[in-house]
Formats: C-alpha cells, sequence, structure tokens
C-alpha cells in the first residue's frame, strides 16, 4: 500500500518568522498577508519512513486577520520523495470551517472552498513546489476558526505516491497550527468532520510540529469605485430638489470630476480632487440656508470619502 505524503519539518531554529502585514487597498479596503513559506535548503525530519502509517490529510488553522474578512489564495510546499519512481503526486486544497474546542479538533461541514486536483512534477530532488490556490474570493467570519489544508481522500487509491509537506516545528503563527489526518484504511472524506486530526508523529514523537509552511492573502471589500460613488452623490443632490441655480452649479462641479475620471489618466485624479472640493465648499457655503444642514453634511462626507479614495489609488 502506497503511503501518500510523507511529513517534513523544518529543525533550523534561525530561519523565518511569521509575517502578517496590513496595507491599504485601493478606496480604504485592506489587503492583510501571512507569510510562513518554504525554506528548502533548512535540515529537516521525516514524518514517518517507508512502512510507517501513511497520511492522506495535512491542514493549517487560522483566524481572519484584523480588518480583513475576504481569503483570496494560500498556498502549501509540497514535493516528492527522494526516491524512485518518482510519479506524481496528486491531491486537492480545501477549505472549511474549525471546531477548536479541547476534545474536538477537527473540521466543520460544508466544504467552503476545493480546488481541482494538482500533481507534483519534481523528480525526486529535493526542492518544495509552491502550490497556490485562489479561491476566487471567500468571505469568512471573523469570529470562527478554520482549516486550510491539503488531501488525497476524495481520490482514488493508488493513483498517488510518496511525497513531502514542508512545515516548521516553531510556533510562528499565533492564531493557527498544523494539524493531521491518517484516514488511510477508510479512504474516508467524512472522517475529516466525525474524527480528531492529530498534530504530532506518534513514530517520532520528540518531534512537534507546531505550523505548516503556508502563505495567505486576505483582503476586505472597500467602497465602490469612485465613478460609482460619484453617480450616487448626483443622485442624492437630485432627489435634494435644490434651487435650479444651486442644483446646476453642484451638478457641474460633480460632471467635471466625472470626467476627469473618464479618460482613464491617473493625472488627472488630482483634478478631480479639485472639482469634489469646489463641490465641498460650494455645499459649506448654502449649509442651514439653501441646503439643509443635515443633508450638507452627508453631502460633503460623501465628497470627501470619493476624495480618500481618488488619494489612495493615486
Amino acid at each position: 500500500m502506497n503511503k501518500f505524503f510523507v511529513f517534513l519539518c523544518i529543525m533550523l531554529l534561525s530561519f523565518g518568522i511569521a509575517r502578517i502585514a496590513n496595507a491599504n487597498a485601493e478606496c480604504g479596503g485592506e489587503v492583510c498577508n501571512i507569510t510562513l513559506g518554504s525554506v528548502s535548503d533548512a535540515p529537516r525530519s521525516t514524518f514517518g519512513e517507508k512502512g510507517a502509517g501513511a497520511v492522506e490529510t495535512f491542514g493549517q488553522t487560522f483566524k481572519l486577520p484584523e480588518g480583513c474578512t475576504v481569503l483570496d489564495s494560500f498556498t502549501f510546499f509540497v514535493d516528492n520523495l527522494d526516491r524512485a519512481p518518482w510519479d506524481p503526486t496528486t491531491f486537492k486544497a480545501y477549505v472549511m470551517e474549525w471546531d477548536d474546542r479541547i476534545g474536538e479538533k477537527h473540521a466543520i461541514e460544508p466544504v467552503l472552498y476545493q480546488s481541482a486536483p494538482v500533481s507534483t512534477t519534481t523528480d525526486g530532488t529535493p526542492t518544495f513546489e509552491e502550490f497556490m490556490f485562489p479561491t476566487g474570493g471567500l468571505t469568512l467570519d471573523p469570529t470562527l476558526v478554520y482549516v486550510a489544508f491539503i488531501s488525497v481522500a476524495e481520490l482514488s487509491v493508488g493513483s498517488f505516491e510518496d511525497a513531502r509537506v514542508d512545515a516548521w516545528d516553531l510556533d510562528l503563527y499565533e492564531d493557527g497550527s498544523f494539524f493531521f489526518h491518517d484516514q488511510i484504511t477508510t479512504h474516508d472524506f467524512s472522517e475529516l468532520t466525525t474524527k480528531v486530526w492529530d498534530t504530532h508523529d506518534t513514530d517520532t514523537p520528540e518531534i512537534v510540529r507546531i505550523d505548516l509552511a503556508f502563505n495567505m492573502t486576505f483582503s476586505s471589500p472597500g467602497p465602490p469605485a469612485p465613478e460609482v460613488q460619484l453617480e450616487g452623490l448626483a443622485q442624492q443632490v437630485f432627489e435634494l430638489n435644490l434651487q435650479k441655480g444651486i442644483d446646476n452649479s453642484l451638478d457641474a462641479k460633480l460632471d467635471s470630476a466625472l470626467n476627469a475620471l473618464a479618460d482613464f489618466n491617473e493625472n488627472n485624479d488630482v483634478a478631480a480632487i479639485n472639482s469634489l472640493q469646489a463641490f465641498i465648499n460650494a455645499v459649506a457655503a448654502q449649509s442651514g440656508n439653501k441646503i439643509p444642514e443635515g443633508d450638507a453634511t452627508e453631502l460633503i462626507e460623501a465628497a470627501r470619502a470619493i476624495i480618500e479614495c481618488l488619494s489612495l489609488s493615486s
């Protein structure tokens, strides 16, 4: 019986730390990255030798970084073992909710994301391949714990050869941990949600794997594009049914901003910002007079939000 995955952990303590970075995306959205990437030349020890219990599933639990609610992609590092035959190892990637309660530690239905089958291509050289899985924008709940994992459990027995998965023996990521599940005797994917996953190899109990080598990219939905916001602001002005002269003056300023953006020249963002500032000044001048104070405040706040978007993208 083939063993489908052989787990590999990094033994060198001086390599790498978890990097969690937040950066502003266009128009105020957030982009959050978690990076515990592979260090392929670091000393390692194997998770089980040939003939030891086979493992079908390796995963990393995680939480959403603060400010980000969408998982855009995740990456694991996999390599064929350095012995013949060097046939491809084929597996799929998944994301599911995780039951993190003491005594549970297993995935929770339903499957939130699954990839198409992918295969290793290395010829037995000690080189980890990077497998990135774009999720298409998977919105998650910031109050929950999730698990991203790779598995052969849904694929046919006998289609895969031995491989190894890159991991750290350091606690580099405080919001999650490495887990694996050995359901080789049943090849039953449903066991991932009904049986407790493991965190160590009984053959080498002195080695504790804490985190997989992985990268994740998250984001948060930002406000609509500036053009869409401008159209909405123009609609707000229209619905106020202002005096014709004031209405036309405000519309002209918004039209000027919209025209500046329509040519797709980023240098004209400054012109659009100037038109919006002129709009703000005109509204402020009529606040409490021709424009009710509350309505004027809403118009000014909306215009400032568009200026903020343009400032971030320029």
